[in-house]
């Protein structure tokens, strides 16, 4: 007879979407009839727990209980322990598929009553059992304590690292189930280290769709997107169309995650027929997300249909914690068909059925939800709802995790809810809760990382064995980094896959250094920076101007020293992107001006309305969305370009600014210049320059500037000495100012690939990359990115764009001067010596004069004949305090 860990290991290890019922030897079985009446009918009975088996993984619940009270009576009559153990453990099976949860647990405790202590691989199978029955339940601690029991029995065993690893799969999901994602990330680290034979099997896909899910969930939808992928190469080459159906539908959700509204339709229509061969428990799931995509592009009739086969199939399950997707995503199809008042009563039913999942219940995005809808309905109400709402999103974004490829991904699912908020409040005048509801969900994972960033200096004694081991896990993703660089194109899904497992395991040992020591995180529970203390300190010819973009809600809300203005902007962040591309490919292409100057006009009536911009000279400019790709003095007024009369610098946050603000900067005038790298032969780069490296002649040009200027005070590196490892080896913290005049690249799908290129060595390809970046120690005012494109980079929803400038922030840096478009050699080195000669060596230079003196270099360049087209001067922006 099978061992029992085995048969529990193939009945768990079975796909839940199974395509085809298997067919049952045990039919008819008369239970009256006990026609084993000896010892000598074992055989019968093995056949008999096969057919059993063979009922339940056909979900034939009912069936297999016709036979299990013959295997039980066989197995306490004729004191046969390994027969009762599978009848035990079948019939809480059994009564699990039909969820009589109280029956299950009976059956799956009397296995308890016949095992010895030391049969270490019962035990934990049982463990495991309980565990899964109380997950099933809804009671996720007392699954997660049993599961755990399962592992500590399992590790008594040789050779158990698969089932050990399915525990920790089911932890991990238990605790994504309860957004705890920095633990759920933990156990999928460690199913992934046990499970190292990569070999491509069931087991092997299950850990790859987890891995998506959790991305899903925190919002790293590129990262769910690779993990989703190899499970569908594997499901392929294992030929299991059941994983390959699933593979299609977790990548067509990854999709609609980035917004890819034509890919994430290819894969549900690819995913659809097979959806009517899958199991009830499945399919309402899967109807209901696909509703959701639907209504979510307007297609109401298709959504509502969908949503309403979902319910038939949920009805089937009885199961009612299940109801809480189902009825949030039938909510939201029906707030965004029109039909608020049954959209309400959906919501309700989240909150006011007892029987449902109290984890599931509280969750942030069933408040918001209903808040949403509630905005069409009762605007007291919807404010209450959303207050809780915040406080929900708080609360889980501690549990979240630590490490900014985390909270990041966690900011973007919230954003637009947040934006909605600060919409609401500003729209009943409101103005400066709407502000700092805004500030709530704006930067704040940078901000959180800069709050961070100290601490390897500050807590060395006692922390670096954790510190060694964070650094080896960098090291691992910078050595794979360079291996997908110098393949480009052809770097495999493999490659990229591997990538995603350093850095969970990354993601995994920055939450446990900072789990371990609480107090370092203490700082992240300050309050964030409100508008108000901020309208206190502008002057008369000051003001704030931040936006508010998601699909839903846009406005821009001006701060000045005596009050607010808000503009409702008519256009989704999609609409915005598309104005927005077109204005930077009109420009980039040298379109005749006036053709530029017509679509400016536009966008600038559409962004700012009637605001009362022209009354101030001195504008701090808090973008959102796609507006973080263009410069906003750009716009123009009453034909007039704002960077005539208006002074425009950035910042991501006023939290941001704040900190930024108030760090050490040297108290040096010294500035280092490394331009005109010597680059070689173009195939010793990188894939991502293979297309030619060209010189940078009139970067000398910079570099003599700045040496002319500041004389003494200048260190000027070029050619062969302006390479990677200078950068790293130099003492940057004396140095107030830094200036880099060569090529720039951008990875917008993978931010770490970022980066600048520096002079070839033979052992490095030159070239400093994002996550590098963010290892430089500097104490500069201000950083100056002279090249191409270095203020773009990947958008993430209330981050910004995670770009070089934000490493350079990161490192040190209180300003960092960069270009948002690909620049003309001679019209950037005419900006940087108009830029640099207005700076006063030797006195201490405040930011706003910094954004000032940026902006006279660039009229003055807009000002000589031959450069008065946008391309040559309006690229240029410093972003920082």
């Amino acid at each position: 007879m099978k061992s029992v860990l085995s048969g529990i290991l193939l009945l768990l290890l079975l796909p839940i979407a199974s395509l085809s019922k298997a067919s049952s030897n045990a039919e008819g079985y008369d239970k009256n009839i006990f026609f084993v009446s000896s010892p000598d009918s074992l055989e019968i009975i093995q056949s008999l727990i096969q057919d059993a088996i063979l009922h339940r993984r056909a979900s034939e619940f009912s069936q297999a209980l016709e036979i299990l009270p013959v295997i039980r009576s066989f197995g306490e009559r004729y004191n046969e322990p390994d027969v009762l153990e599978w009848g035990y453990l079948l019939s809480g099976h059994s009564y699990l598929g039909l969820s009589q949860f109280e029956r299950a647990e009976y059956y799956y405790r009397k296995t308890f009553t016949i095992l010895e202590e030391d049969n270490y691989e019962s035990l934990g199978a049982v463990y495991n059992n309980l565990g899964n029955l109380f997950r099933v339940t809804g009671e996720y601690d007392r699954a997660i304590d049993y599961l755990t029991e399962s592992i500590f029995f399992n590790e008594k065993l040789d050779d158990s690292n698969v089932p050990i690893a399915i525990n920790h799969i089911t932890i991990s999901q238990l605790y994504s189930q309860q957004l705890q994602f920095s633990r759920a990330l933990y156990h999928v680290a460690k199913a992934i280290e046990l499970y190292d034979n990569q070999s491509k099997d069931v087991l092997y896909i299950s850990i790859s769709n987890l891995r998506g899910r959790i991305s899903e969930q925190i919002g790293l939808y590129d990262q769910a997107l690779t993990s989703f992928y190899t499970s569908l190469a594997a499901a392929e080459e294992i030929g299991s169309l059941p994983h390959k159906a699933d593979s299609y539908f977790n990548i067509a959700t990854a999709y609609q995650g980035l917004g890819d509204i034509d890919n994430t339709q290819k894969y549900y229509q690819k995913y659809l027929p097979y959806l009517e061969r899958m199991e009830s428990r499945v399919r309402w799931n899967r109807y209901s997300t696909i509703s959701n995509f639907y209504s979510s592009i307007g297609e109401h009739d298709v959504a509502l249909e969908y949503i309403e086969i979902a319910g038939e199939h949920l009805e089937d399950l009885e199961i009612s914690y299940n109801n809480v997707v189902y009825l949030r995503n039938k909510g939201d199809v029906l707030h965004r068909a029109g039909k608020y008042n049954d959209a309400e009563e959906y919501f309700n039913l989240i909150f006011e059925n007892l029987d449902l999942n109290p984890v599931d219940v509280h969750q942030p995005v069933n408040y918001w939800s209903r808040a949403r809808n509630l905005f069409k309905l009762d605007r007291d109400e919807a404010f209450n709802v959303s207050e809780l709402a915040v406080l929900a999103t708080e609360r889980e974004r501690m549990d979240t995790g630590f490490s900014e490829s985390v909270t990041s991904g966690f900011f973007t699912l919230y954003h637009p809810f947040f934006v909605m908020l600060s919409y609401e409040y500003a729209k009943d005048g409101n103005y400066s809760q709407a502000s700092d509801i805004l500030e709530m969900a704006r930067a704040r994972s940078f901000r959180d990382d800069l709050i961070l960033s100290n601490v390897p200096v500050q807590f060395q004694e006692g922390l670096s064995d954790d510190l060694k081991a964070i650094q080896e896990i960098r090291a691992e993703l910078a050595e794979i980094d360079r291996k997908i660089l110098e393949l480009g194109l052809q770097a495999g899904n493999d490659l990229l896959n591997d990538r995603a497992e350093i850095l969970t395991r990354l993601n995994v040992l920055t939450d446990e250094f900072y789990s371990k020591n609480p107090g370092l995180t203490a700082n992240l529970e300050l309050p964030i920076a409100s508008i108000r203390q901020f309208q206190q300190e502008l002057g008369r010819n000051d003001a704030i101007l931040e936006f508010g973009v998601s699909e839903e809600y846009s406005f821009a809300l001006l701060t000045t020293r005596n009050g607010f203005y808000f503009h409702p902007i008519n256009a989704s962040s999609s609409k915005l992107a598309d104005y927005v591309t077109e204005v930077r490919a009109k420009i980039t292409q040298v379109r005749p001006i006036d053709e530029v100057n017509g679509l400016i006009d536009e966008l600038s009536k559409l962004l700012l309305g009637d605001l009362p911009i022209n009354d101030y000279s001195n504008l701090l400019v808090i973008n959102d969305g796609p507006l973080n790709y263009l410069p906003l003095d750009l716009l123009r007024i009453d034909d007039d370009y704002l960077i005539n009369s208006i002074t425009v610098r950035y910042t991501p946050s006023l939290s941001v600014k704040e900190l930024l603000y108030n760090r050490p900067v040297s108290g040096s005038s010294r500035i280092k210049a490394i331009v005109n790298p010597t680059f070689g032969k173009t195939n010793d780069f990188v894939a991502i320059f293979r297309d030619g490296v060209r010189p940078l002649p009139f970067t000398v040009l910079e570099g003599q500037f700045i040496a002319e200027q500041f004389g003494s005070y200048a260190d000027v590196i070029s050619g062969t000495d302006a390479s990677k490892s200078h950068v790293f080896n130099a003492d940057l913290t004396q140095y107030r100012y830094l200036h880099f005049g060569t090529h720039g690249a951008i990875n917008d799908v993978i931010p770490d690939l970022s980066g600048l290129l520096f002079s070839y060595e033979e052992n490095d390809d030159g070239y400093l990359r994002f996550t590098e970046m963010y290892d430089l120690r500097l104490n500069s005012e201000l950083v100056m990115l002279s090249a191409c494109n270095t203020g773009v980079g990947k958008l993430v929803s209330g981050e910004g764009v995670m770009g070089l400038q934000r490493a350079f922030l990161y490192a040190g840096a209180r300003n960092v001067g960069v270009s948002l478009w690909s620049i003309f050699d001679r019209s950037a080195a005419m900006v940087m010596r108009e830029f640099y000669s207005g700076l006063t060596i030797g006195t201490s230079t405040s930011q706003n004069n910094y954004a000032y003196l940026m902006r006279n270099a660039r009229l003055n360049v807009k000002n000589q004949p031959g450069f008065e087209h946008p391309v040559h001067w309006a690229p240029f922006v410093i972003t920082g305090i």
